[in-house]
């Protein structure tokens, strides 16, 4: 908390000085969630979406980040057991990937805000290198940020 001593004049100059403190809270750091996915692996933990304290809006990739190339892949499931690309229905009733990043988004020091509307109907997410058809082993630990907003 950070406390600091406030000194004014009432009435733009003119009679006495008014003194006090005010403790003002440093804000909280937003809500967030640490995914990881293993060096060798592919794949990322189980997040169960409501249990988090808010809702799933960004991806950020610390600054040093580092990824071999691979499309990161959201999967999302009902039952946190079968797990499904997460796909976006479009005005014209096509089908749209909405949960595949590009390797070359992918970047240090990045944050990607995500469409909130891909996270209302999903409970259970979890994060791939690659696709579910051609998953791509990372070769070292791979560390980044699912930020969170209030509900």
């Amino acid at each position: 908390m950070s406390i600091f001593r406030s000194v004014f004049t009432a009435g733009g100059g003119s009679g006495p000085a008014l003194t006090g403190t005010l403790a003002v809270a440093a804000p909280a750091a937003p809500p967030s969630v640490a995914v990881a996915i293993a060096a060798g692996q592919n794949i990322s933990a189980i997040f169960d979406l409501d249990a988090v304290p808010g809702r799933a809006h960004r991806l950020v990739f610390p600054a040093g980040f580092a990824w071999d190339a691979a499309q990161l892949t959201i999967l999302a499931s009902v039952d946190g057991a079968a797990f499904n690309t997460l796909h976006r229905l479009n005005d014209d009733g096509s089908a749209a990937p909405a949960g595949i990043v590009q390797s070359a988004q992918i970047v240090a020091g990045r944050s990607l805000v995500l469409p909130p509307e891909i996270f209302f109907a999903v409970r259970y997410l979890r994060f791939q290198s690659g696709t579910p058809a051609a998953p791509v082993n990372q070769a070292a630990a791979r560390n980044f940020t699912l930020a969170l907003a209030p509900r």
